[in-house]
């Protein structure tokens, strides 16, 4: 699927255009297809259920009520001025987007 996603933090606030594969229930990755804000940017969340490595292919292991979160960003901002300031808000925007997306889990499975 294409999704519109945003990038920000303080003064920044960008929007830009992702192909998003997931592969149901253990990986989401998207990858921008919008070369204005970025020469390349992938984001990839791997989920591994809770359990004793033992049962990973246990087919009732996807469904155990806990995982393991495993958040990869690669990224090459098109302009130096994004660039320069990635690296200063880098660990900022990064914790952001993981509470962002356990927010987010909150809120869908109201838990």
């Amino acid at each position: 699927m294409e999704a519109e996603l945003g990038v920000g933090f303080k003064l920044f606030q960008e929007k830009y255009m992702s192909k998003v594969t997931c592969q149901k229930p253990f990986l989401v990755q998207a990858v921008a297809a919008d070369a204005k804000l970025f020469n390349d940017m992938t984001t990839t969340w791997k989920f591994v259920p809770n359990v004793p490595r033992s049962k990973l292919s246990d087919s009732s292991a996807a469904d155990h009520p806990t995982c393991w979160v495993d958040f990869d960003i690669s990224f090459d901002f098109a302009s130096p001025l994004h660039a320069q300031a990635s690296t200063v808000f880098f660990d900022q925007v990064s914790k952001m987007m993981l509470q962002a997306f356990v927010d987010r889990c909150h809120t869908v499975y109201k838990k």
